[in-house]
């Protein structure tokens, strides 16, 4: 789980029962986190340890700094960082403001996620707005429930047919490039 605060982001893993590994990219987020949820008894109470194997050149534990709870400490840890929400309005301008050694780059971070997130959201709204778009004109083109014909339906004369399966091969096209697009975007 990821936890972004005021305060600095947080990563939460729990590979054994009980247990939950905390990790930061900044010492400072993970401390001035557990201060925040344990007073000033937290830096002494859960001292963070430096990852050994950590080399970010190799590649190995991409975070660095690190510190085990238990599953109670971290129900306190959550409970400690969410309650600060009350005190701002809009998220970003209160991470800008507060002090937590990586400063604009913390700032700046969280902008690209937002904005990163802010365009999941735009494709997502484009593929909607295809897919009913794709839809309302088969149920208007076909009198039907929107399914896509095989072929052009009988009756209908040479010239209009072969509209019609030029219209109907470029729209299965694009509802396949929708599906395409939907499946990589929900990766």
């Amino acid at each position: 789980m990821w936890i972004f605060t005021k305060y600095g982001m947080l990563s939460a893993v729990s590979k054994c029962a009980g247990i939950v590994t905390v990790r930061a990219r900044s010492r400072k987020h993970l401390a001035v986190c557990l201060v925040r949820a344990f007073g000033d008894v937290g830096a002494e109470r859960f001292p963070l340890q430096e990852s050994p194997r950590f080399n970010l050149r190799a590649g190995t534990l991409d975070y660095r700094w690190r510190v085990k709870l238990h599953q109670r400490e971290w129900h306190v840890l959550v409970a400690a960082l969410a309650a600060d929400v009350m005190d701002y309005g809009n998220f970003k301008d209160a991470a800008a403001g507060e002090t937590t050694g990586s400063g604009n780059n913390y700032h700046a971070s969280l902008n690209r996620i937002w904005l990163e997130m802010r365009e999941l959201q735009e494709r997502e709204m484009l593929l909607e707005d295809r897919l009913r778009r794709a839809a309302a004109y088969w149920k208007n083109a076909n009198g039907d429930t929107g399914t896509l014909p095989n072929k052009p339906q009988h009756g209908v004369r040479k010239a209009e047919g072969k509209t019609r399966a030029a219209k109907t091969a470029k729209l299965r096209k694009e509802v396949r490039e929708i599906g395409k697009a939907k499946k990589k975007g929900g990766k």
